[in-house]
């Protein structure tokens, strides 16, 4: 499979991105779908919004727990003041 940039993803790091993504899921702290999951030659990029600093560590530790992982680049951020007056949903 191609990416955007013609790098090669190979089989491992598409089941190393469904692993995490699977395990952010049912790890209950966070909602899967706000946390994109990329990974290159073993090294995973995270990138989205998680609700604390607790969670973007909880992240990015489960990520780095998964077998394959060569390292990980975190830019999960947090929401901005005020974004939770605005969707009282997220958690």
């Amino acid at each position: 499979m191609k990416t955007g940039s013609g790098l090669q993803r190979s089989a491992s790091d598409v089941g190393i991105d469904g692993t995490i993504k699977a395990l952010i899921a049912t790890g209950g702290s966070e909602r899967a779908t706000r946390v994109d999951v990329s990974t290159i030659d073993g090294h995973v990029v995270l990138l989205g919004i998680v609700s604390s600093p607790e969670a973007r560590a909880a992240v990015e530790s489960t990520a780095r727990g998964v077998a394959g992982v060569t390292g990980v680049t975190n830019f999960l951020l947090l929401p901005e003041e005020g974004y939770q007056r605005l969707r009282p949903g997220l958690r």
